[in-house]
């Protein structure tokens, strides 16, 4: 019984993964597509969504393969050899993706807490060097990752229990823990500055209904209105409030479901944790490993709106064009109507196109 189930999620794993490879193929490359075709969306902050589409497009064409791979015979010094450069790839890989989810959260985080400073932080030159420090990092953790022993060189010893115990807890506390904390800290910071930012300004989002051919100076008229703007702005600010709330929760689940199995895998298998783990169980933790490359893609790239009607324009789809259309103008002239009286006041400060943009 037991090895049948074994099995089971073995296929399981081996669908999976091909889909995988499928699917992420496709949305990172239109990403890339995306911002080739679109010079306006050549800007700094895209920078670190194309470095993550790049670390994407390896993993998923990576990590596949790295999953076929068993435990492996220390009297084989090929095999070993194998291993040791496909247990360096995963770890290296895991590493790259958490590190380019990190640099986008990083940059809208500062975008939209602190906008005054936004354009003096992140830099062409601090970008470069950010992308470039986010690769480098990760080719050291796989190197030091292929010498520590344990999947899926299931057989082969490292040559240091020591090292290999360091290196475990390394991996864990400072490549996945330390990141994912300020990934949590960061988007909850974005979520509470979109709920001030959204009640300071009590957006209106625009309603050509409200308009009326009744005398502006009619008082049921303008209590008529008032009521339906005050609810309107309720409704925007609760968009934006839900909006916020549901990347910060995506975000975190994601990284719970797919670098925490591999990151604690590494762990638990180290002479800190010293448990054999099923080679079915190191699979599966692989496969969510690799699960990141579409849902990090989806949640980074594709939920953005301009970035889907590029998509549809690239291959001749109608775009929807109404909310970009809502959104720009509640962004960049904003109505204000109190007790009647109205007044237009341009956006006075870039949170609003940064938490528009971002999130």
């Amino acid at each position: 019984m037991e090895l049948l189930w074994e099995m089971d999620l073995l296929w399981i794993c081996n669908i999976a993964l091909g889909l995988i490879l499928v699917i992420s193929t496709a949305l990172n490359l239109l990403v890339f597509l995306v911002f080739y075709k679109r010079r306006g969306l050549k800007k700094l902050s895209n920078r670190f969504v194309m470095n993550m589409s790049g670390v994407n497009l390896v993993s998923c064409w990576t990590l596949p393969v790295i999953a076929t791979f068993g435990s492996c015979s220390s009297e084989a010094q090929a095999e070993a050899e194998l291993c040791m450069a496909g247990r360096g790839l995963a770890t290296g890989l895991c590493a790259a993706s958490v590190f380019s989810v990190l640099l986008i959260g990083f940059d809208q985080y500062l975008a939209i807490v602190d906008p005054l400073h936004y354009p003096s932080r992140i830099t062409s030159v601090r970008s470069v060097v950010l992308v470039s420090s986010c690769w480098l990092v990760s080719v050291v953790v796989g190197v030091a990752g292929s010498y520590a022993g344990g999947w899926p060189c299931s057989t082969l010893q490292p040559s240091s229990r020591i090292f290999a115990a360091i290196f475990a807890m390394f991996f864990f506390a400072i490549v996945f823990l330390l990141p994912f904390s300020l990934l949590c800290w960061m988007y909850i910071s974005i979520y509470y500055a979109a709920r001030t930012n959204s009640r300071k300004h009590g957006y209106i989002t625009p309603e050509y209904s409200m308009i009326t051919n009744e005398p502006k100076n009619n008082p049921y008229i303008l209590v008529y209105n008032l009521r339906h703007r005050i609810s309107n702005a309720s409704m925007f600010r609760y968009r934006e409030e839900a909006r916020a709330a549901r990347v910060s929760a995506l975000v975190i689940a994601t990284g719970v479901a797919c670098w925490f199995p591999f990151s604690i895998q590494l762990l638990l298998e180290s002479p800190v944790g010293q448990l054999a783990i099923p080679p079915v169980m190191a699979r599966a933790a692989v496969t969510l490993l690799a699960m990141s490359s579409v849902l990090s893609a989806l949640l980074f790239a594709h939920r953005n709106q301009r970035i889907r009607n590029d998509i549809r324009k690239i291959f001749g789809l109608n775009a929807n064009t109404s909310n970009t259309i809502v959104r720009s103008t509640v962004a960049d002239t904003t109505q204000f109507y109190i007790l009647g009286s109205s007044f237009s006041s341009a956006a006075s400060s870039s949170t609003d196109n940064s938490l528009a943009e971002s999130i």
